[in-house]
C-alpha cells in the first residue's frame, strides 16, 4: 500500500540584469516530505524516551544493590571481629581456669576431674578461637 506523500517543485532564478536571463542558471528543489508515516518517527522517539528510562531505573536498582553489599559487608566484618573479640576472651578465660586448676591440684587442693575439665575448656575454646597472629593454644 502505498501512502500519500507531498513533493514540492519549484524552480528558482536569480536573474538581476536583465540580459542575464538567458545566462541565468535554472535551480531546481526537490523536497521528499512524507506526510503519513504510519506514526514511526512518534513511536521511534517513544521507544528512545522509553529505552532511556529503563537504563535510569537499571542504574538506580544497581546504586541500591551496591549500596546494600556495603551495608551487608560491613555489617559482617563488625560481627566477624565482634566473633574473634569473643571467641578470644573465652581463649583467656579457659587458659586462666586451667592455671587455677593446676595450681589447686598441686597444692592438693583440687582434684583430677576439675583439672581435666579445665583442659577440655581450653581445648573447645582453643577450637572456636580464630588462629591470628600472637594468638596461640
Amino acid at each position: 500500500m502505498s501512502l500519500p506523500r507531498l513533493v514540492p517543485l519549484g524552480v528558482l532564478a536569480l536573474v538581476i540584469p536583465p540580459v542575464a536571463l538567458a545566462e541565468a542558471p535554472a535551480k531546481k528543489t526537490l523536497a521528499d516530505l512524507s506526510v503519513f508515516n504510519g506514526g514511526l518517527t512518534t513511536a521511534q522517539v517513544g521507544e528512545a524516551k522509553a529505552n532511556l528510562e529503563n537504563l535510569q531505573a537499571n542504574e538506580e536498582i544497581t546504586r541500591q544493590n551496591i549500596t546494600l553489599d556495603v551495608r551487608q559487608a560491613t555489617l559482617n566484618l563488625r560481627q566477624a571481629v565482634e566473633s574473634i573479640r569473643v571467641a578470644d576472651k573465652g581463649l583467656q578465660q579457659a587458659r586462666e581456669n586451667l592455671e587455677i586448676a593446676e595450681g589447686r591440684y598441686r597444692t592438693g587442693v583440687g582434684n583430677i576431674i576439675e583439672l581435666t575439665d579445665a583442659q577440655r575448656s581450653l581445648t573447645r575454646a582453643g577450637d572456636r578461637a580464630p588462629v591470628l597472629g600472637g594468638v596461640s593454644r
